[in-house]
């Protein structure tokens, strides 16, 4: 509530911890999901905003300074001095201990918000849930995915997303995962690591599942979107070589 906001029609921000308003310079707020936004086969826009008090240099993230803030965004500045004591307050004020006090109390992995990548709510009730995430923002409901920079030449992030969003993928999370309440999912790493990728994809099929998938985030009917997931769910099982009887299995688990 301190760090998340809302944006208003007039392009100020909501900080809905105090309800104060602010014009704010674009720099350190970031388009942000939270997990209930994420849908399947969908492009990722923002619907609020985060406060991101760092610099991402060379592929790495350092706390923005309150000298750095004053100087170049002193909108921003005002934001933060306003709001101090709420930052200092963080986990029974631990954040007050920092020399830099509003910066995040967990910074894992912050320079690599930025980077294309496919994301996936967190637990998944009916069906895999990925989205294609242009470089979006998102909290600990949201899972993203990032391909090994080793990897790159082999696959790419349309090929995971349909993948994940497969059939098969569903079928065995369902053998394997935890059943949670109403039958979901959990879209976690250690749920989702068994799950073998091929390392040599037949090229054809490859690039067929790519095409389609491309077709699909582009749709807007509904009735063409569902066939091409069907096209999209054969293409994955013809990749892991699946056969007839053994998709009939596979359908009747989803």
């Amino acid at each position: 509530d301190l760090y998340i906001l809302d944006r208003l029609e007039d392009g100020r921000y909501q900080v809905p911890l105090t309800g104060k308003i602010y014009s704010l310079e674009e720099t350190f707020i970031k388009p942000y999901v939270r997990g209930k936004d994420v849908h399947r086969f969908e492009t990722l826009g923002a619907v609020k905003y985060i406060f991101f008090p760092y610099i991402v240099e060379n592929d790495v993230a350092r706390p923005v300074t309150l000298e750095e803030l004053k100087s170049s965004c002193p909108l921003t500045y005002q934001y933060v001095m306003d709001n101090e004591a709420e930052f200092k307050a963080r986990e029974g004020k631990k954040a007050a201990q920092k020399e830099i006090w509003y910066v995040y109390l967990r910074e894992q992995n912050l320079n690599k918000y930025e980077k294309p990548r496919i994301s996936s709510m967190e637990i998944c009730s009916n069906y895999p849930n990925l989205a294609w995430n242009p470089g979006i923002y998102h909290g600990t409901k949201v899972y993203s995915w990032l391909i090994n920079p080793e990897m790159e030449n082999q696959i790419s992030n349309y090929f995971l997303l349909a993948i994940g969003n497969s059939k098969l993928m569903w079928w065995f999370l369902k053998l394997t995962g935890d059943t949670l309440s109403s039958d979901s999912r959990t879209m976690k790493t250690n749920y989702l690591s068994p799950f073998p990728l091929p390392l040599e994809p037949n090229p054809n099929i490859k690039e067929s599942i790519e095409r389609l998938v491309k077709e699909r985030l582009s749709c807007q009917d509904a009735m063409s979107s569902i066939s091409i997931e069907q096209q999209i769910n054969d293409k994955v099982c013809e990749l892991y070589g699946i056969t007839d009887e053994e998709k009939e299995v596979i359908d009747a688990a989803y």
